[in-house]
């Protein structure tokens, strides 16, 4: 039987991680900036280790839901992005919205390292919260109803303007794609979390240099690319796609309304640019400086034309929620 005080805690500590996954809802909901909703879990989240803190003395079914939701969507996290990895090197973007996450949060202008850093800490905060959501009620059952949860989540985000922004509304391999991954982040979290015991007794066996260089080699994967992607950055010009080999610089370029964005070629050769989205298409000579009309708001992919694989960019024109 549950006392009160764990019950009441259990529920704090779920609703601590709902404004995670929340901060990406609102902002495409339009109900409130994303970087507003991003500090507002910076807020609630001491709650969950404040909590944990008394549950390791006071209440071990608690304690346990919370390291098992934290390993096992940790697990599940890096599970959905490494069956995408094949279709990433085929050509799909399946981790471009990652980095719009940081762009938003962070207000930015324009992508960079520091902003794909933000993304993809929000990406895997969600994920490990997402996990305790499912081990705070899910303790002991079948591995399956983790997966189920898995699909239930990629069903909530389809079902909000998130489809219609990023252009999943009848795109049905990404469709399948992302159902295929969430399946993948389902499976750990819900093995882990329905081995209740025997699964928190195998994780305070690892060692804890083991846990260290774990930790240390996510970090560098975090925040390893701000010092790598530096000079890029700094060639990155407001306003500006920038031509540079097969690839636009920045990555993701941000309009705070409708607008133009210049397109720089510094480059020898002559090259083409598209615009799928709304069919344009530019010759853009050697030394020569273009401009492209955004008028709606949406998120556009721009790109170079290449017999060999291009790198697309992305011009983000606000408020996307108004994207027709």
């Amino acid at each position: 039987m549950m006392t009160t005080p764990a019950l009441f805690l259990r529920c704090l500590c779920f609703l601590a991680c709902i404004p995670s996954g929340g901060a990406l809802l609102l902002k495409v909901w339009g109900l409130a900036s994303m970087a507003w909703g991003g500090a507002f879990f910076l807020v609630c989240l001491p709650i969950i280790p404040l909590t944990y803190g008394w549950a390791r003395r006071h209440d071990l079914s608690l304690a346990r839901a919370l390291r098992l939701g934290f390993w096992g969507g940790l697990l599940g996290t890096l599970g959905y992005d490494v069956v995408r990895i094949p279709f990433h090197l085929a050509g799909f973007r399946v981790f471009a919205p990652i980095q719009a996450y940081g762009v938003w949060l962070l207000e930015a202008e324009r992508s960079s390292g520091i902003t794909d850093a933000v993304g993809w800490l929000f990406h895997f905060s969600n994920g490990v919260t997402f996990g305790l959501l499912y081990a705070l009620w899910m303790g002991g059952r079948h591995w399956g109803w983790g997966m189920l949860w898995g699909l239930c989540l990629e069903f909530i985000v389809l079902s909000t303007p998130f489809a219609r922004i990023f252009h999943l509304q009848g795109n049905l391999p990404a469709v399948a794609i992302a159902y295929g991954a969430h399946l993948a982040y389902g499976f750990p979290l819900g093995y882990l979390v329905a081995r209740w015991q025997k699964a928190d007794e195998y994780l305070a066996s690892l060692s804890r240099p083991l846990k260290f260089w774990g930790a240390a080699l996510l970090g560098s994967f975090l925040f390893g690319g701000i010092p790598a992607q530096r000079s890029k950055d700094a060639r990155a010009q407001p306003g500006t796609l920038q031509v540079e080999g097969m690839q636009l610089n920045p990555t993701w370029l941000r309009l705070r309304a409708a607008g133009s964005v210049k397109i720089v070629n510094p480059g020898p050769g002559t090259v083409t640019v598209l615009q799928p989205g709304s069919g344009r298409k530019m010759l853009l000579a050697a030394g020569a400086t273009e401009s492209w009309n955004f008028d709606q708001p949406g998120i556009y992919q721009c790109y170079i034309l290449s017999r060999t694989r291009s790198i697309s960019s992305f011009v983000i024109v606000e408020p996307v929620q108004d994207c027709p």
